[in-house]
């Protein structure tokens, strides 16, 4: 992405911020004392004055020959999430979100570490409820 939005115009970035969180298979899915496959999940915010551009990447960790690398992963944030995707926007890709009051609180909780997290997800885990986020930004996409 370049220093615009995706619509082409002026708007230039005025904050970026990455972090990287571990995504495991919500029930145990590796065999004995193996560990567990794993999904590792950069997150890149770019913000504008209008917008927050939200990318996903993903690698992926302890994963056997016979597991898919991609959203079929047992680990992958997506994996299990139906949502109404039409043909122009992926969201495990990302997304682009219009800036109020209720995407700021969430792209700030979606981008802190989980010490800090788990203070705020009552019983959720923090992976849980930044999953959640991931999806309902998503389903917020302009």
């Amino acid at each position: 992405m370049s220093d615009h939005d995706e619509s082409g115009a002026d708007e230039q970035f005025i904050d970026r911020s990455t972090a990287t969180f571990r995504f495991i298979p919500t029930i145990k899915f590796s065999k004995g004392n193996d560990p567990e496959p794993t999904c590792v999940v950069t997150i890149n915010v770019k913000k504008t004055a209008t917008y927050y551009y939200i990318s996903y990447e993903y690698n992926y960790e302890n994963t056997r020959a016979d597991i898919k690398t991609s959203i079929q992963h047992p680990a992958h944030p997506f994996r299990k999430n139906i949502i109404p995707i039409d043909s122009r926007h992926d969201i495990h890709n990302g997304t682009e979100v219009i800036i109020n009051e209720v995407t700021e609180a969430m792209v700030s909780y979606l981008m802190m570490d989980d010490d800090e997290l788990c203070k705020y997800t009552g019983n959720i885990t923090p992976m849980r409820y930044r999953n959640d986020i991931m999806i309902s930004l998503g389903m917020l996409c302009n």
